[in-house]
């Protein structure tokens, strides 16, 4: 059975090996030890917190297939919590002329710090060899099913910052244009500084005037909007869930900011509350479901076959143990309706 749980102090050596496998920019996923360790000890502590509103906490899960951990995925409560929260906003600007009967739609990109505060979805690392399969919604979705229990500790919208577009040499084109003759350092240098806290640059150094995106470099303006190859699962997976990637983009990389009105998105929406019943073998009947406890440091979620009959759900003793579980507890659950951004209902 595949299993989301928080993460615990002894997955740092798996947790840095992701970290070190994952593409640049993956928001909690700097591959440095003490960064790494420090993420895991805030998700503890916030685990460990009662919390009765949004503040400044973070959260990473992991995935185990067959007792195996293969993935992690996080949340931010509140991004930008203590610095601002940096990204491109896309406008459109007028230009208009009525002497020459000119009228001109140019777009253009502001920076903004808009989604300061706003819960974010971070960190999503699955082994290829999964990539694809249901444990990939299983990990990205699992999230979800925690913010729809414990909607206090998280904010109204939702945002998940794509990995951007490189081209045959590694390089960002987008960073290329814009990043790079501010900074002058390469764009792996500065998501370090970015990850270990250090965001008050990107205002200091990054043009704050609007940049008219005809006048980029061809490169750059094709990168734009676009994903890593890494990306395409989980971009998938959220825009099925009703993620919409229209309003911005990362102020380093130009790759497509995901948001969501929180009571919009499918899993949350969709979701219900039902009492768990154990039966010693599989009912006939059955659907697969994505199920999760309402516990913090003890939270689990899984893909299980359920036989939800008005508000119980009838699981394997097997199920409930991998669940955390005992028969009149209370879970979380949603039908599960395909893999890799197919859809749950």
């Amino acid at each position: 059975m595949m299993i989301v749980r928080p993460v615990r102090t002894t997955d740092l050596p798996v947790l840095e090996q992701m970290a070190a496998a994952s593409a640049a920019g993956v928001t909690g996923l700097t591959p440095q030890r003490e960064y790494l360790f420090d993420r895991i000890q805030q998700s503890l502590a916030a685990l460990e917190s009662d919390i009765a509103c949004q503040t400044e906490e973070s959260y990473t899960f992991m995935l185990e297939v067959d007792g195996q951990v293969v993935g992690t995925a996080g949340l931010i409560a509140s991004a930008g919590f203590t610095q601002p929260f940096y990204s491109y906003r896309n406008e459109t600007l007028i230009h208009a002329s009525a002497a020459l009967g000119v009228n001109n739609k140019i777009h253009a990109l502001t920076l903004c710090n808009d989604l300061t505060g706003v819960t974010q979805l971070c960190g999503f690392y699955l082994a290829p060899e999964h990539l694809g399969s249901a444990a990939a919604d299983v990990l990205s979705r699992a999230r979800l099913l925690f913010i729809a229990s414990h909607p206090q500790r998280f904010s109204e919208r939702l945002f998940d910052e794509m990995q951007g577009y490189t081209d045959s040499e590694g390089r960002y084109p987008f960073w290329e244009a814009i990043g790079k003759p501010f900074f002058k350092m390469e764009v792996e240098e500065v998501d370090r500084r970015i990850a270990l806290g250090n965001k008050t640059f990107i205002a200091e150094l990054m043009p704050t005037y609007p940049i008219y995106v005809p006048l980029l470099p061809d490169a750059a303006q094709q990168a734009m909007g676009q994903i890593h190859p890494d990306a395409e699962v989980p971009f998938a997976i959220l825009t099925d869930e009703g993620f919409e990637a229209d309003d911005y983009i990362d102020a380093i990389d130009g790759a497509p900011t995901l948001t969501a009105k929180t009571h919009w998105v499918r899993s949350i929406v969709h979701s219900k509350l039902a009492r768990l019943c154990i039966t010693d073998n599989r009912p006939a009947g059955t659907e697969p479901f994505l199920l999760s406890n309402l516990q913090t440091r003890q939270f689990r979620a899984g893909l299980a076959d359920v036989l939800l009959h008005g508000d119980e759900a009838w699981v394997t003793l097997e199920t409930a143990h991998a669940l955390a579980c005992e028969a009149g507890d209370q879970v979380r659950l949603v039908r599960f309706e395909g893999c890799a951004g197919g859809g749950f209902a």
